[in-house]
């Protein structure tokens, strides 16, 4: 409307005052019209996601400065409603020596709130819609005290969300998005509710263990009480609003949360035991996370089955959306919410200096004149670059809000195609400076077509129904139309959003190939994600670890050391593969390894007792000592958990209080990143190889050993001794000398190795295999 009255004005004044009742008329029923259909013509909110800055005063400095220069090109054109920021907001390590040690640094946290400030700036965000959580990085070597007196606890100081909260063990904030309408003013119904998540543990104790995220009794219960009286306070302030769609965030994937007991009497509701179940029951439609950054996959997303809310029925299912990180890719993701409706894009900032090495996108649509870019886009060639590559960001980045991506939403259509609706954002300054003219001049079209390809796209045009000459987002409908796209075989339908600019530069700009489902068609439509991706979100992580330790220990003291030694006479005989049938030389080959074990178990029985002692000390008792974090009296890390001894007890947290109140034990599976590669990579080959080296030893002059074999085992043995060194080096940087000399379970593995060899004696009584090898003269 603001283009029509302004265009108006000038025309009045060349013809004269005559046309000026006629205007007013025009004018105040197109306002009248306006105000009526506000709640469909509305804008759509837009919200920004960042996660795993990783601001650093030791690492890469240019993450921030290149956060500063996203803020000023581009956001400041774009200005976003709200943005969460899902945790890692510094990267807290130094290096004390030459390995990186976690430690919260004041100066990363200054560094961090003014990238903040800025973005407040140059985008007129305000900053309670800024809303962050911390993540591990976040929370290395805070330690157990509250935020109020936990002297290295930066994000209760200079976090956005942080330095808010009225109570500082509230871990979950609720904030409503309201969009300002430039026409009718603010509106009164949010668009949106963002919720945020801090499940970062209780106990911040130092980098690895506190990988995982823990949501405990508190957490669920502090959460499950602040959705319902969201919903009731909307419910009864706002009864002529639709529902506004729950968007909730936190910095870790559900599958790497953890869920440890209830440490109190009261018990979270029994329908909503995990963090999922909970937010589909309160209408959650987008669960946002980082964390794993683009470790395992660009595209680590996952649908979680519907759950009915309370009151309702509920058909979509809820999406769980990781993102990779803006430390090493640069990614950051629009989500847009049109009238309940969430779609999201994933993108990628090029920084000025690597400009040049990244060309432009280009559309992929199969109209061939979609396929070609102009010499003077803007922004700057690769400013801005998508993930999915059928999409082209050029002056506009443009977001289909509806009909949303069928492969990750329930709504699939019949014969009739939906009406499309885009949102188009500039993605610099310069567009919004010449906003008037350049509106005139783009064309947007919906272009339909087949996943197969078959038959060719058929494309529509779309009307602008909100925007204008202010620079503000622009939002196009195609307009009411019976047309239809019948695809080869059922299949499902593609929809791309194509904007050409007819101006000088001729540029072109267009939105992902989004897939819409139509009915009856097959397969049915699922998020577009690989194996490994799958596996990474369908797996409880944290239970695997917890179950994972322990067995792999057994299968030490029971399958490595005991059953050898207990079956040994049947194990030798099997193992002895130089004579029989090449069905009994195969067996034989295989179970050459346990007969090793039992040779050595039979002949060095000092050796193998001192073996068994150590494998069960590994099972129950603390494998390091020291202190876990800053100012913390001494802690015990164990396969089941972390003992912190002298600590008070912690209300509302994952942590236990010890019998007699000497301190308190947390459940936790982190201790996984300690012990299973001192068992995988280490132990287990470890007892292998000091089995052949107390055989060899025992036997002396009469073991025969070729050459191969002899470089061999040479070459294991020195490789195992390199693995010992880094384990115990890495324990020495982390923790210090003192606790490296106390932890059994990772310094002590050698000295016993050297005492084994040197308790190896001759046996007491002869093999129990005739052909075994026996000692020199008997």
């Amino acid at each position: 409307m603001p283009a029509e009255l302004h265009h108006g004005r000038e025309r009045s004044t060349r013809h004269g005052s005559c046309w000026l009742p006629r205007f007013l008329i025009i004018a105040l029923s197109a306002l009248f019209i306006q105000l009526v259909c506000a709640s469909s013509n509305s804008p759509p909110a837009l919200l920004l996601q960042l996660s795993d800055l990783h601001v650093s005063t030791t690492e890469d400095q240019s993450r921030l400065t290149d956060l500063v220069t996203l803020s000023e090109e581009h956001l400041s054109a774009i200005l976003p409603d709200a943005v969460m920021l899902s945790g890692d907001l510094v990267h807290s390590k130094v290096k004390p020596g030459v390995a990186p040690v976690g430690k919260q640094v004041v100066d990363e946290w200054k560094g961090y709130r003014q990238a903040v400030d800025h973005l407040v700036a140059v985008t007129g965000v305000p900053l309670s819609a800024i809303l962050d959580v911390r993540g591990n990085h976040d929370a290395f070597d805070v330690g157990c005290a509250s935020a109020e007196t936990a002297a290295a606890d930066f994000f209760s100081e200079f976090a956005s969300l942080g330095n808010r909260h009225t109570d500082s063990e509230s871990r979950v904030q609720v904030r409503q998005v309201i969009v300002n309408n430039k026409l009718t003013g603010t509106s009164v119904c949010p668009s949106a509710v963002i919720v945020a998540i801090d499940a970062s543990p209780v106990c911040k104790l130092r980098a690895p263990i506190n990988f995982s995220g823990v949501a405990s009794q508190s957490l669920l219960l502090e959460l499950e009480a602040k959705l319902g009286q969201e919903s009731a306070t909307t419910a009864q302030a706002l009864s002529n609003c639709t529902k506004p769609p729950v968007i909730a965030f936190s910095h870790y994937p559900f599958s790497v949360v953890r869920y440890p007991r209830p440490l109190s009497a009261s018990a979270p509701p029994q329908d909503a035991a995990t963090l999922p179940e909970l937010l589909s029951r309160h209408g959650c439609t987008a669960y946002l996370s980082g964390h794993l950054h683009a470790t395992f996959g660009q595209r680590l997303h996952r649908l979680h089955p519907p759950a009915a809310p309370y009151g309702a029925a509920r058909q979509e299912p809820l999406m769980e959306l990781e993102t990779a990180s803006w430390k090493y890719e640069r990614r950051f993701r629009f989500l847009t919410v049109d009238e309940g409706r969430v779609s999201f894009v994933d993108l990628e900032f090029v920084p000025p200096r690597a400009r040049q090495q990244h060309s432009p996108q280009t559309c992929t649509h199969s109209d061939d004149t979609h396929s070609a870019k102009g010499e003077h886009d803007t922004p700057p060639r690769g400013a801005i670059r998508a993930v999915d590559p059928s999409r082209t960001v050029g002056d506009w980045l443009v977001l289909i809000t509806a009909p949303l991506d069928g492969r990750y939403s329930s709504g699939k259509f019949r014969a009739e195609l939906p009406t499309v609706r885009a949102l188009l954002l500039p993605t610099s300054r310069a567009i919004v400076r010449h906003a008037g003219a350049t509106e005139q001049s783009i064309r947007p079209e919906a272009c339909w077509g087949c996943v197969t390809g078959d038959p060719a796209a058929q494309c529509i045009s779309m009307e602008r129904i909100h925007g204008g000459i202010d620079g503000s987002r622009l939002l196009f409908q195609t307009h009411p139309h019976n047309a239809t796209v019948a695809c080869r075989n059922g299949g499902h339908l593609t929809l791309q959003v194509v904007v050409k600019d007819v101006s000088a530069h001729q540029s072109f700009s267009c939105s992902e190939k989004r897939w819409v489902g139509v009915e009856g068609s097959t397969p049915p439509l699922q998020p577009p994600v690989t194996l490994v991706e799958y596996v990474v979100l369908h797996v409880d992580w944290p239970l695997l670890g917890w179950y994972a330790m322990p067995l792999v220990g057994m299968f030490l003291l029971v399958g490595m050391l005991i059953l050898p030694r207990l079956l040994s006479q049947v194990i030798i005989q099997m193992g002895d593969h130089r004579q029989g049938s090449i069905a009994r030389g195969f067996i034989g080959l295989l179970v050459t390894p346990l007969a090793l074990l039992s040779h050595s178990a039979v002949s060095n029985p000092g050796a193998w007792a001192l073996q068994v002692v150590y494998a069960s000390w590994l099972l129950s008792g603390p494998w390091i000592v020291g202190t876990l974090y800053t100012g913390a009296p001494p802690g015990l890390v164990t396969m089941w958990g972390v003992i912190l001894l002298g600590s008070e007890h912690l209300p509302n947290s994952e942590c236990g209080t010890l019998p007699g109140g000497g301190g308190l034990y947390c459940p936790n599976p982190d201790v996984i990143f300690y012990i299973l590669p001192q068992y995988l990579l280490l132990l287990l080959p470890g007892t292998l190889w000091l089995a052949m080296a107390l055989q060899a030893k025992f036997l002396g002059r009469d073991f025969s050993c070729c050459p191969l074999r002899c470089s061999c085992q040479w070459f294991c043995g020195a490789m195992l001794l390199l693995v010992y060194l880094r384990l115990v080096w890495r324990l020495w940087i982390e923790l210090g000398p003192l606790a490296t000399v106390l932890s059994p379970g990772v310094s002590w593995s050698l000295p016993l190795a050297v005492c084994a060899l040197a308790m190896t004696s001759p046996p007491t009584r002869p093999y129990p295999h005739k052909d075994s090898p026996s000692p020199k003269g008997e």
